[in-house]
C-alpha cells in the first residue's frame, strides 16, 4: 500500500510540474521508479507515461505551437539520434548529465542577462544549430532530450508560452521514436504496459492542472518560474551525477 502511495506521489508531482513548466516529467520520475521498480521498468513505464504527458500537454498548448520552425529542429534532432545511440551511449552516463546539468546552468543565466538588457542570445543567433544536434544525440543514448531543449527554446522565444508549446509539440514527435527503441530493447514490454496502466488517468489529470497554473500566470512572471525551474534542473543533474562520480563504487 505505501509503494502505491509512493508511486502516486512520483507522478503527481512530475506530472503537476511538466504541465506547468514543459519539461521535468522523466528527468524526475525516472530515478524516483528506479528506486521501486528496476531501472528497466521504470524507463519503460516512463517512456508510456511521458508520452500521454507530453502528448496532452502539446495538446493543451496546441494553439501556441510554432510548427515550421518545431517541425525543422525536430528533423536536425532525428538526424543525429543514431549517432547517439552507436557513439554516445558508450560514454559514462553521469559524465553526459553532469555536462548536461552545467549548460542548463549556463545558458539559462545567459538567457536572463540578456533578457533583461533587451538584447538578443548567443544561444540562438550563433550556436542555434548546436542544441538541435546535442537533443538528438542525448535522445538516441537516453531518452533525454529535455535538459538541452529546454533552455534553448526559451532563450530562443520571445513568448514563454510559445517555447513550451514547442517544447511539448517536438517532445510527442520524439516520443514515437523512444518507444519504438525501448520496445526494441525490451524496457516496455505487455506488462509495463499494464504496470504503466493504471496511472493514466493521474497523469491526464496533474498535466491538466499544471497547464492551467501555467495559464493563470502573466508573461514575464510566468518567464520568470521558467528560469528558476531551469536552474533548480540544472543544479539537481549537477548534484545527483557529481555525487555519483564521487562516489567510491564508480572509480577503478
Amino acid at each position: 500500500m505505501m509503494q502505491l502511495v509512493l508511486i502516486f506521489v512520483i507522478y503527481i508531482i512530475a506530472s503537476f510540474t511538466q504541465g506547468v513548466t514543459g519539461f521535468g516529467f522523466g528527468v524526475f520520475a525516472t530515478p524516483m521508479i528506479s528506486l521501486i521498480f528496476s531501472p528497466g521498468v521504470a524507463v519503460g513505464m516512463n517512456a508510456v507515461l511521458g508520452t500521454v504527458n507530453c502528448t496532452y500537454n502539446y495538446f493543451l498548448l496546441r494553439e501556441y505551437v510554432d510548427y515550421k520552425k518545431s517541425a525543422k529542429l525536430f528533423a536536425v534532432s532525428l538526424l543525429f539520434i543514431p549517432l547517439g545511440a552507436y557513439f554516445l551511449v558508450s560514454v559514462m552516463e553521469e559524465i553526459v548529465f553532469l555536462a548536461m546539468g552545467t549548460m542548463v546552468v549556463v545558458v539559462t543565466l545567459h538567457s536572463m542577462q540578456q533578457h533583461r538588457v533587451k538584447a538578443d542570445s548567443i544561444v540562438y543567433t550563433k550556436l542555434g544549430f548546436v542544441f538541435p544536434v546535442l537533443a538528438g544525440s542525448v535522445a538516441g543514448a537516453f531518452a533525454a532530450p529535455g535538459p538541452i531543449l529546454a533552455p534553448y527554446m526559451f532563450a530562443r522565444e520571445k513568448d514563454p508560452f510559445v517555447a513550451k508549446a514547442n517544447l511539448q509539440f517536438i517532445f510527442s514527435l520524439m516520443s514515437i521514436i523512444i518507444i519504438a527503441s525501448h520496445t526494441v530493447a525490451g524496457n516496455l514490454s505487455v506488462d509495463t504496459l499494464l504496470l504503466s496502466l493504471p496511472y493514466i488517468p493521474l497523469v491526464f489529470l496533474f498535466t491538466k492542472i499544471g497547464a492551467a497554473v501555467s495559464f493563470k500566470l502573466k508573461k514575464e512572471l510566468f518567464r520568470r518560474v521558467e528560469y528558476s525551474a531551469l536552474l533548480l534542473l540544472g543544479a539537481y543533474l549537477i548534484f545527483q551525477n557529481l555525487t555519483k562520480l564521487l562516489s567510491f563504487g564508480n572509480w577503478p
